[in-house]
């Protein structure tokens, strides 16, 4: 489990038409961006449980 400083509740992924939202992804260890993606929340909770993307 990742943890995160947000909750999925507040996040609103029926903003766009497709349900997705923007998700930067960073390197743990150096914090360097690595890409910007898109997820909706099926995809969000699972990288969230595996802790991966």
């Amino acid at each position: 489990m990742i943890e995160t400083n947000f909750k999925i509740e507040e996040l609103d992924f029926k903003k766009n038409d497709n349900g997705l939202i923007p998700a930067i992804i960073q390197d743990s260890t150096t914090l360097k961006v690595l890409m910007l993606g898109y997820m909706n929340r099926e995809a969000l909770e699972k990288s969230l449980a595996e802790g991966k993307v």
